[in-house]
């Protein structure tokens, strides 16, 4: 039997086309949908970032040029999600936050202090000027060119042993006694001479440092540092990786390896930390600063002292070396040496019994030296006959009497003396300890629980999304999640 009538079939047809058609064009709307809601997302999520870090310690960049945002973890969650939120109230995108999860907060004390380090050099590159590290460097200033701090070049230093010099101790080294001088004298005396000079050389390196090498020793601040605040300071919270531990059993000393950037680093500390001969005019409790950068301690008394310990123990090698090259000075230690030992002539005792007598003499100079330092002199690196004060006989009669024969108008200032000791000082301890004077005065001055270990540089943070159905929905439907990566932080 033929059925005439197929009526509804082009109905049917037209339903399941336009079915397929309108399904396939809904598709194309979502997955569009879809891909603008991933980019507003991400774009909501990296605004919301860069939001969040605006809230940096305003004080801590407004003294001292560095970014940190001061906040706890919980805090900073708290107004990343409130800005995510503002943002998608006025979105019509059906998507919402369901969940912040931060991997990690990167804070300015990681990295062993490098994060630190680099902030510094970065905001140093701009407040700094040539002129500042021509102050700094002096007529060194041409080696910017350099890459590496150990390719520093001496050699156009007048304060440096220069070749000639180098071969006139060699030369002394190893020239016989019969062509030095002698002197005549007996062995009780020179006994005693040897005895006398290494116990007023012990003496006052135990005596109070100040007392003796200050004309006005109760000048000294009697700032103290409490144990609490010691406690909470960065070099005591903060420690160091296995590498930097490595580092510092092989004796490296730096982590910024190019020169430029150690300079920028050297002359941040010049610009914003005083010594005891600058008189800053800051309410910081500590007063000699780069004394404690360098050398720390818990008073400034005792920041002081290690100050002057350091810089006598320097002085005392130089001077030693210059006693080397003097045969006169090094013939009447070799003389006094042979009478001091007497029945016992065994080359190696005397020999031994030289070096003590030549670096008593060379400690006693240099405490001269630190004197001069403190007057505002110059001392010159290695001295000669013109800026040497002690005979070795005056040295027992040692005092704060005792006046120097160095005019003091060539050589190096205290505080170019500290900043040789910035190349010597291990960089973890340099970038630790600023952390603790910067912490120390915005605790003392703007926020007595500030921390610089709470204060936060970059964040590597997963948002979890919840993308609503637009076109269906039914129970079995869920929302899509959509999941963001992003790592964000101060440049």
């Amino acid at each position: 039997m033929i059925i005439k009538n197929n009526k509804g079939s082009i109905s049917i047809y037209l339903a399941l086309s336009l079915t397929l058609i309108l399904s396939l064009l809904l598709s194309i709307t979502e997955s569009c949908r879809i891909n603008v809601i991933k980019t507003t997302a991400v774009g909501t999520s990296y605004v919301a970032l860069e939001s969040t870090f605006g809230h940096f310690a305003n004080q801590l960049f407004d003294k001292y040029g560095i970014f940190g945002t001061f906040k706890t973890e919980d805090d900073f969650i708290k107004l990343l999600n409130n800005y995510i939120n503002q943002s998608n109230k006025s979105n019509k995108l059906s998507f919402s936050l369901e969940n912040t999860n931060i991997k990690h907060l990167y804070r300015i004390t990681d990295n062993d202090g490098l994060i630190f380090a680099s902030q510094v050099v970065a905001y140093q590159k701009y407040n700094a000027s040539k002129e500042l590290l021509r102050d700094l460097l002096g007529d060194n200033i041409d080696i910017f060119q350099s890459n590496n701090i150990t390719s520093y070049d001496f050699k156009n230093s007048n304060e440096c042993i220069d070749n000639d010099q180098l071969s006139k101790i060699s030369d002394a080294n190893t020239s016989s006694n019969e062509d030095q001088p002698h002197i005549s004298i007996s062995s009780s005396d020179a006994k005693a001479i040897k005895e006398s000079l290494s116990d007023k050389i012990s003496f006052m390196m135990r005596e109070s440092l100040i007392k003796t090498c200050l004309d006005n020793p109760e000048k000294v601040s009697n700032a103290v540092i409490s144990e609490d605040i010691i406690n909470v300071f960065p070099s005591n919270l903060c420690s160091l990786s296995e590498n930097a531990k490595n580092a510092i059993k092989d004796g490296s000393t730096s982590l910024l390896t190019s020169f430029i950037d150690f300079s920028l680093y050297a002359s941040y500390l010049k610009d914003y930390f005083s010594t005891f001969m600058t008189d800053y005019n800051n309410t910081l409790p500590i007063k000699y600063q780069l004394e404690y950068i360098l050398f720390g301690g818990d008073t400034d008394e005792q920041i002081l002292c290690n100050a002057i310990v350091s810089i006598i123990s320097m002085r005392t090698s130089m001077n030693l070396v210059h006693i080397l090259g003097d045969s006169s000075k090094r013939s009447l230690a070799h003389d006094i040496a042979s009478a001091a030992v007497g029945s016992i002539p065994v080359p190696f005792i005397i020999e031994f019994t030289q070096l003590i007598i030549m670096s008593s003499w060379a400690n006693a100079e240099a405490i001269i030296d630190m004197r001069d330092l403190f007057k505002g002199k110059k001392v010159p690196l290695l001295k000669d006959n013109s800026t040497w004060t002690l005979d070795l006989e005056n040295v027992l009669t040692l005092s704060k009497s005792t006046s120097s024969c160095n005019p003091g108008d060539t050589g190096l200032t205290y505080n170019e003396y500290l900043y040789t000791y910035l190349l010597t000082t291990n960089d973890f301890y340099l970038y630790f300890r600023t952390m603790d004077l910067i912490q120390l005065d915005l605790c003392h001055n703007v926020n007595k629980d500030f921390l610089m270990t709470s204060c936060f540089v970059a964040a590597d943070v997963e948002f979890e999304f919840n993308i609503s159905p637009l076109f269906i929905h039914t129970s079995g439907l869920l929302p899509y999640t959509l999941k963001a990566n992003l790592l964000y932080g101060y440049d």
